[in-house]
């Protein structure tokens, strides 16, 4: 019996082996390529859609795809390095969010509200670990996503997330329509829809681009279209079922509104899922008026993004929310 089985292994690879000398020797295996735009570039997961190219750094004045100035972390947001086990009796925070968690029209990365934060809640002598994995243009959907995909591996205690109410559309500013152009534009197969550990066979590409390819681009071009839709409350309850197994806790900031006659009506929803849903909510709506008026400060740089200034207000008034309600002891 083992021998027989030893045989048909033996006779399977150098099938295998013959299969992938015959495709390279055909040149019918299409190459790699990678689809990038700027800081970004598609990701394998379809529910995200696309993510930022880890250790990116860019120094020159275009901001479009380019987002800030800097070096991007090992994962490609816009934070310092993190490993993955955390000190002792340390809180780590994950911060989930669009470009304003990302800090889009902040110059220095330890201005953004994240850092302010983590700062904050240093100052009140609380030993915390705040991760920012802000990504412009993300809605909800993908913002939980990526929580799955990377965050849950550095077990987080405490989930931010920051919600802006146009995180029921679809709004990144043409980065997924640049990244299919880039792709139609390119030979090959895009580097993300490969797997990585067989990519490098040519018979798998072969194969791939034979038999496999047309499902897969219909799973993406399928998911595209949910990111077109509203998709909060199940993206929350998603949120929710995710806490429960990994226990963390979650805390929802609402940041200041773009001011339309759906506002309001966004509002009163978000508010209503969260208290669905058992997450803690923080309305910043009040606290930047309150400063604001007791200030004089510019806090948002347009209807959607907070100035340096609204950053620094953002930042200590989620500290404040979350010690007040427990969630940093």
């Amino acid at each position: 019996m083992l021998k027989r089985a030893g045989l048909v292994l033996a006779g399977l690879l150098v099938a295998l082996a013959f299969g992938e000398w015959v495709a390279r020797w055909s040149g019918r295996a299409p190459e790699m390529t990678l689809i990038t735009a700027g800081r970004f570039r598609l990701s394998p997961n379809p529910a995200i859609g696309y993510e930022p190219a880890p250790n990116f750094e860019h120094h020159g004045e275009k901001r479009l795809y380019f987002e800030f100035q800097g070096r991007s972390n090992n994962l490609g947001f816009r934070d310092r390095d993190h490993t993955l086990e955390k000190e002792p009796a340390v809180v780590r925070l994950v911060v989930l969010g669009d470009s304003l968690t990302m800090g889009l029209f902040v110059d220095r990365t330890d201005a953004v509200f994240t850092s302010v934060l983590e700062q904050s809640l240093a100052g009140r002598g609380k030993r915390v670990e705040v991760m920012n994995f802000g990504v412009s243009g993300y809605n909800t959907r993908q913002e939980v996503a990526m929580l799955i995909e990377k965050g849950l591996f550095y077990r987080p205690d405490v989930v931010v997330l920051a919600y802006c109410l146009n995180d029921v559309e679809e709004m990144n500013g043409g980065i997924m329509t640049k990244l299919r152009v880039e792709k139609k534009e390119h030979g090959g197969i895009e580097r993300s829809m490969l797997s990585p550990w067989l990519a490098r066979s040519a018979l798998y590409r072969v194969v791939y681009s034979q038999w496999l390819s047309a499902s897969a681009e219909k799973e993406r071009k399928e998911q595209r279209m949910l990111l077109k839709q509203d998709t909060v409350e199940s993206s929350l309850r998603l949120l929710r079922e995710t806490a429960e197994r990994n226990k963390f806790r979650v805390l929802v900031a609402a940041f200041p509104p773009r001011e339309n006659r759906r506002s309001p009506e966004r509002l009163r929803r978000i508010t209503d899922l969260c208290a669905s849903n058992g997450f803690e909510y923080l309305d910043l709506q009040p606290i930047f008026d309150e400063r604001a008026a007791r200030t004089g400060e510019k806090l948002m740089h347009d209807g959607w993004h907070p100035t340096t200034a609204g950053h620094r207000c953002a930042g200590e008034a989620i500290a404040d929310g979350l010690v007040r309600r427990g969630l940093v002891p």
